[in-house]
């Protein structure tokens, strides 16, 4: 969240945080290291984990996205065997994968699963759109962040019948831990831009 991080440093100026990148089980180890104090990730499992306190920041669907002329628009109803028939860009999964390969039947709808899903993965999806929308290809991503494209009529929102799957992004922290001051303030800003997100696509 930029602006979160923007908010923050321009209110901190002689503070200098650590931004780090990575998926929920390096980021873990990085905390239990006390290489950082808390992070804000996805987490695809709900297993329990006595090391670390999850806190709820924010839930969001999973949607896939096509051009507005994209052939799938056409169909009445879509599943998941229709979506394997087209390449699929979209950020780091496993259960996404695990959810579409659970919902097929034959070895050749799998094999199309292999070959399309994901057919690139890209730390930002964003940088998708021009690919997306002028191909065939479709996007999986969460909701809202293509709100803007969907109103330009740039892209779509596809409606699965048989895809319902919630990415869950936790605020993490080391069990026992207690952030500091400068630390709290920085995930109030954090919690302050999530709403201000969440709002202003609730409006659109």
């Amino acid at each position: 969240m930029p602006g979160a991080l923007k908010s923050f440093c321009s209110k901190n100026q002689e503070v200098y945080p650590n931004f780090i990148s990575g998926y929920w089980y390096e980021l873990r180890e990085k905390l239990l290291r006390q290489e950082i104090n808390f992070f804000i990730t996805a987490n695809h499992l709900d297993a329990v984990d006595e090391e670390i306190t999850q806190e709820d920041f924010i839930n969001l669907k999973v949607n896939f996205y096509a051009r507005v002329d994209h052939p799938l628009t056409t169909l009445d109803n879509i599943k998941c065997v229709n979506l394997i028939e087209y390449p699929v860009i979209t950020y780091h999964t496993v259960s996404s994968k695990k959810y579409i390969f659970d919902r097929l039947e034959t070895q050749q709808q799998i094999d199309k699963l292999e070959k399309n899903f994901p057919a690139g993965n890209l730390e930002s999806v964003k940088l998708a759109v021009p690919i997306v929308s002028e191909t065939d290809y479709l996007i999986m991503s969460p909701e809202k962040f293509f709100s803007n494209e969907v109103n330009q009529g740039l892209l779509k929102v596809l409606e699965i019948d048989d895809f319902d799957l919630t990415l869950k992004i936790k605020l993490v922290t080391r069990s026992n831990a207690i952030l500091s001051p400068i630390e709290l303030e920085m995930v109030e800003s954090l919690a302050l831009e999530r709403d201000a997100f969440v709002g202003f696509q609730s409006n659109n």
